[in-house]
């Protein structure tokens, strides 16, 4: 009588010669450099938050467009909500006053724009440089924070390096430009480097989910 010859499972092999891999332990972090936190959200463009909206625009476009596009948004003597559907402050019953509110709503709630990574606990933290400071002197008072002013972050590679120096892209705490910062070097054409490279990439981000994209609305000069 032939014995049974048992199936091989390839799934069981491989556990049962499976390493973990080696991961050294976490070294504390004992200092910041606030010029290279990261913008949780750099893209000087964002798609509209609306359903079937995808057009994608610079914070100072928004207002417009929401009065131009998403008119059936306004309530009648009360306001205007949330154009995103998915959104909690998008029912009915919740109403902005003015276009001004809803605008700072999707700025900080949708596009994240001005909100940070803490490079202690990777946290997101709301108020731009400000809010990034606060949040490492409360939560982690043990952190030294070196070169506050200075929120960047770094240029391509190629572009706008002196000496063998990193330039950054240097950013104020609501995440506008400051070109006068990094030294004597071209500026503004490494600042519009960074900004149509940024943009490229949210660009390609969108097609490759599959969202049409309408207008690249973006100001390189």
């Amino acid at each position: 009588m032939d014995q049974h010859k048992p199936r091989y499972d390839p799934v069981h092999e491989a556990v049962a010669n499976y390493t973990p891999p080696y991961i050294p332990s976490d070294q504390p972090i004992t200092s910041v450099d606030m010029r290279h936190v990261r913008y949780l959200n750099p893209c000087p463009c964002n798609p509209c938050v609306a359903k079937n909206c995808n057009t994608l625009l610079q914070p100072r476009e928004l207002p417009d467009h929401i009065r131009e596009k998403h008119r059936n948004k306004w309530r009648m003597y009360s306001g205007i909500i949330c154009p995103d559907e998915t959104c909690p402050m998008g029912l009915d019953s919740y109403v902005f006053p003015t276009v001004c509110a809803l605008y700072d709503h999707i700025k900080r709630a949708h596009w994240k724009l001005g909100w940070m990574w803490c490079p202690v606990c990777m946290e997101d933290c709301a108020g731009g440089e400000q809010g990034i400071v606060t949040h490492l002197r409360m939560e982690h008072p043990e952190v030294k924070i070196s070169n506050i002013g200075l929120v960047g972050v770094p240029l391509p590679a190629g572009t706008g390096k002196t000496d063998g120096k990193t330039v950054y892209l240097v950013k104020g705490p609501h995440g506008q430009e400051r070109p006068n910062a990094n030294g004597p070097i071209q500026r503004h054409s490494a600042i519009r480097s960074t900004v149509a490279l940024l943009a490229v990439r949210r660009l390609q981000q969108l097609q490759a989910k599959g969202i049409c994209v309408k207008a690249l609305l973006y100001a390189s000069s």
